[in-house]
C-alpha cells in the first residue's frame, strides 16, 4: 500500500511529495493460505459419504449454514435453500420443537452436545428418518 502526501508551495501548487509504502506480503500470503484451506475444507465437506449440515449462529440472530448434497437428497430440498440456512422447513414440527430445546440447552451451557432421531419431511410428503448428532 502506498500513501502519497504532497507538499504545496505558497500558491497551493505541489512542489514535492512524500510517499510511504507498506509491505503487505504477510497479509497477502495469509489470504492465499486461507483461500486454499477453505477450498480444501469444501472439497472434503462435499465428498463425505454421509449427510452433514453445519451451521454457525451469530449473537445478532444471523446464521450461516451449509449442507452436503446427501442432506438435500434426504430432505428433498434444493442446495441453495439449505445453504442459505433455511432448514426449519425440512424437519417434522414435533422434532423441530425437541431440537430447539436441545439447541437452547447447548447455547446456555447446560449440555455440550446432543443426538436425536428426527424426521425430514420431503416436499412430496415422504418422511425420512435420520440420526442427528449435534454439538459445539
Amino acid at each position: 500500500m502506498k500513501t502519497i502526501v504532497p507538499s504545496l508551495n505558497e500558491d497551493g501548487q505541489p512542489r514535492q511529495h512524500a510517499a510511504v509504502s507498506t509491505d503487505i506480503t504477510g497479509r497477502k500470503q495469509a489470504e492465499e493460505t486461507r483461500q486454499a484451506d477453505a477450498a480444501h475444507f469444501k472439497l472434503i465437506f462435499e465428498s463425505l459419504p454421509v449427510g452433514v449440515a453445519w451451521a454457525v449462529n451469530h449473537p445478532d440472530g444471523g446464521s450461516r449454514a451449509s449442507s452436503t448434497m446427501l442432506i438435500c437428497k434426504y430432505a428433498g430440498s434444493h442446495a441453495s435453500r439449505t445453504a442459505a440456512g433455511d432448514n426449519r422447513h425440512l424437519s417434522h414440527p414435533e422434532d423441530s420443537a425437541r431440537q430447539d430445546e436441545f439447541r437452547r440447552e447447548v447455547e446456555a451451557g447446560r449440555r455440550d452436545e446432543y443426538s436425536m432421531e428426527k424426521r425430514y419431511v420431503r416436499p412430496d410428503g415422504k418422511v425420512v428418518w435420520v440420526v442427528f448428532p449435534c454439538g459445539d
